[in-house]
């Protein structure tokens, strides 16, 4: 589906404020005024009449150029082969009306105050999301209501938003402005007397969003003329042709997730453990990830979209908003979500004092030790306690701090960092978080009470000239390609942009399918290795976006289809990074989404000589 079908203004032609006889004239109106989509609402007719009615509109929005929808009926909008249906909290699932309609249906699915009833909608195949009612609405008395910010909120969704509820022009430039790609009017449309009017004014709040004049006609700035005024039964079920995918793969070895927790296990064994999963897993894919890690007893998240995304996996355990929230209105999903927040400055206090009273929330205060990013001043930390403490919606509070230097074996800095975390919290009570990957290594002393293993769960080492596996650990990540084509150069050829490597002497190159678009790092210097088939081998020249020159001079066996291994088991990520000047953590948070995943339950055996 075309997203911009879902922008402006969106009709409601209602039978609540419309008598039958005027359904098809209110419909030319909103549309001739901008409006560029009219759904059906009729909730008393008995279906032969609905039907007759609702044919009659459909006839008039393919005539004028607009999308027509069908509200709650999937047998109405197939009988009619609509453009759509949109599904309320008690209607068909979008599953079955996308299964019902075909993929080019346009099926939207009310929200109403919940983005998480929203993602789950989008997994399903909606192809808009509703939100509302934001303000008093005549239709919706009895209907949850929404904040505008919640739109702000569910743009990280992809998906067209709809607002809907007690809309007038007065009040929609604040949910257009919070991001509302559609508004969807009923009431204030239907009852002034002058519907095309009325309709002139709403589209236009749409252009003068943009900077543009006044709103034009449909047919002169819609797509759906050109490309969904046709769309029925027979353009819906058109067949999708599967697409061949890129050679390049990232394959995660959920076994090597599972040994690294037992080895955090072994080296904090009296600590819980919060595993950190922020960065899409560290590139590994959040939700494959948190379910490999399902023995955690926490965890540990950077934003509240990858918290949402941890519960629709399935996981009722704590969650930990890392960055704690920005603005108040984050406290509404927080608590929603059920997650614990980090409260590390002076402005989500002030937030905190503001929100309502609910159900008391968990809390974690993050005092600044020395890292100087997040957190209070050592000599805040009791005031921080006593305002949090009175507050009523606040519940179980503990305590974290984060090490600058635990990687760098700076026993000096760690120590005195433990010590005034130490003496800040004095005899306050509250659980203790001090220790992250590196400290959970290097330094037992900082475990306390919960550990927050990040990198070296996915098998990373966090100290510099050591490999995941000289401290135990299991690469979960796999980077590999293939040779699509091999080029037998002569003495003096140059190979890739720029011109900067020239042969040495005659030579095969072979061409990998893979490249900085894929996240292989751009600034990878000739002489960084690889594998292919086994055999070590380098890059040379320089990268480009989708392919990588290889010197086959110590793979001879290497031909077209051969597989390249850019990091992985036998050979670990640390020496590419090291190549690139860069770390582990950047190059496997940095694979990209044309990459294709795919995860492997059995951990390949680690070389050591790699």
């Amino acid at each position: 589906m075309n997203p911009n079908l879902i922008r402006g203004l969106y009709a409601l032609i209602d039978t609540t404020w419309l008598a039958p006889a005027t359904l098809t004239d209110a419909a030319a109106a909103a549309i001739r005024g901008g409006a560029r989509l009219v759904q059906y609402r009729d909730k008393t007719a008995d279906a032969a009449e609905r039907a007759e009615r609702a044919r009659a509109v459909f006839r008039v929005c393919r005539q004028l150029g607009a999308v027509f929808i069908v509200n709650d009926d999937v047998d109405l909008a197939d009988e009619l082969m609509a453009h759509g249906v949109h599904l309320g909290e008690h209607d068909a699932t979008v599953g079955a009306a996308r299964a019902r309609l075909g993929p080019l249906a346009i099926i939207g699915a009310s929200c109403y105050d919940s983005v998480v009833n929203a993602q789950r909608a989008a997994d399903a195949g909606a192809s808009y999301l509703a939100f509302g009612a934001f303000f008093p609405s005549p239709t919706k008395t009895n209907t949850r209501h929404a904040e505008p910010f919640l739109l702000r909120k569910a743009k990280a969704l992809g998906l067209p938003l709809v607002a809907i509820g007690g809309i007038t022009p007065d009040n929609a430039p604040e949910l257009i402005a919070e991001g509302a790609d559609a508004i969807a009017v009923a009431s204030g449309l239907l009852t002034g007397g002058d519907i095309e009017t009325a309709a002139r004014r709403y589209a236009g709040l749409f252009l003068e969003a943009a900077g543009h004049g006044s709103p034009l006609p449909p047919h002169c700035h819609s797509p759906v003329l050109a490309c969904s005024a046709d769309l029925g039964k027979a353009t819906r079920q058109l067949s999708v042709r599967t697409l061949t995918m890129r050679a390049t793969t990232a394959t995660i070895h959920l076994d090597a997730l599972r040994h690294n927790l037992k080895r955090v296990r072994a080296l904090a064994p009296r600590a819980k453990i919060m595993a950190v999963v922020k960065a899409d897993g560290y590139g590994h894919g959040l939700e494959r990830v948190a379910q490999a890690l399902a023995g955690a007893d926490a965890f540990g998240v950077a934003t509240l979209t990858d918290a949402e995304r941890v519960r629709r996996a399935g996981l009722s355990h704590r969650v930990v908003l890392l960055s704690g929230f920005d603005e108040l209105g984050d406290l509404a999903l927080v608590r929603e979500l059920a997650i614990d927040c980090v409260v590390h400055h002076e402005s989500q206090l002030a937030m905190l004092e503001r929100s309502p009273a609910q159900a008391p929330q968990s809390l974690w205060i993050k005092i600044d030790t020395g890292m100087h990013r997040l957190g209070f001043a050592p000599e805040q930390a009791r005031r921080v306690f006593e305002r949090l403490r009175a507050l009523a919606q606040v519940g179980e509070i503990r305590w974290m701090t984060h090490f600058a230097c635990a990687d760098d074996n700076d026993r000096e800095r760690t120590d005195e960092q433990m010590a005034r975390f130490r003496a800040a919290i004095g005899d306050l009570p509250g659980e203790r978080s001090l220790a992250n990957s590196a400290a959970v290594q290097a330094f037992s002393a900082s475990h306390g009470d919960w550990v927050r293993p990040g990198g070296m769960l996915y098998g990373l080492s966090t100290f510099a000239h050591k490999m995941g596996h000289d401290l135990g650990l299991q690469p979960a990540m796999s980077l590999s390609t293939r040779l699509i084509s091999i080029q037998q150069l002569s003495t003096g050829d140059a190979v890739g942009y720029g011109a900067g490597y020239r042969c040495p002497r005659p030579m095969r190159v072979g061409i990998a399918a893979v490249g900085y678009g894929d996240g292989y790092p751009r600034h990878a210097p000739t002489g960084t290795p690889v594998k292919i088939a086994g055999q070590s081998a380098q890059v040379i020249g320089r990268v480009s976006m989708d392919l990588l020159a290889i010197d086959l001079s110590a793979a001879p066996a290497a031909e077209i289809g051969s597989e390249v291994l850019l990091w992985g088991p036998q050979l670990p990520v640390e020496r590419v990074a090291e190549a690139a000047g860069t770390i582990g953590y950047e190059l496997v948070c940095g694979v990209t989404r044309r990459v294709q995943f795919a995860a492997s339950q059995a951990s390949e055996p680690v070389s050591v000589a790699a």
